[in-house]
């Protein structure tokens, strides 16, 4: 941990040139509320409320499509639209209400924050794909999902004539 405290204390125009994340790291948590570590505590900043805060983006978004599911009569994509807007909403709420930043985003913060956001949003979205029925599994369903937020076009959805127009 000395390593990683000398590494941050490298700055150029004031600015900090290094940033890392650190996914799931119980120990080093543990570590850094000991005194001896306070230096390094205090250099790590932790932003997971803006993804949480995405997150709850994508479950308002899926109102929509549940909303013309249920106009057009597709109760079962309704029910999947609903499911998923809720299981990305509901980790972001609570991001939102127990995660407080200790300072200000900045624009390294936003790329982390931008990273973790691709990667959750995708999972959410394919809720209501894989809950259509027409994937092989869940990994389909999240490479459509993650085609359609990038806007690339690829599909491997199954019996494409028959598709919901909701999820269409």
């Amino acid at each position: 941990l000395e390593d990683l405290r000398l590494l941050t204390n490298y700055e150029m125009d004031s600015q900090n040139r290094l940033c890392l994340l650190f996914v799931g790291q119980v120990e080093l948590r543990r570590r850094l509320h000991m005194t001896v570590h306070e230096a390094l505590a205090q250099r790590i900043v932790v932003q997971p409320h803006l993804t949480g805060l995405a997150l709850i983006g994508v479950g308002m978004v899926m109102v929509i499509p549940a909303v013309l599911a249920l106009f057009w009569g597709e109760l079962n994509e309704a029910a999947g639209f609903v499911i998923g807007g809720c299981l990305a909403a509901l980790p972001g709420l609570l991001l939102q209400l127990r995660v407080r930043p200790r300072q200000a985003p900045r624009w390294d913060h936003g790329m982390v924050v931008t990273a973790g956001t691709w990667l959750a949003a995708p999972f959410f979205g394919a809720i209501p794909l894989y809950l259509s029925g027409h994937y092989g599994g869940f990994l389909d369903a999240y490479f459509d999902a993650m085609s359609g937020f990038a806007t690339a076009g690829l599909a491997v959805i199954n019996d494409l004539d028959h598709l919901a127009r909701s999820v269409n």
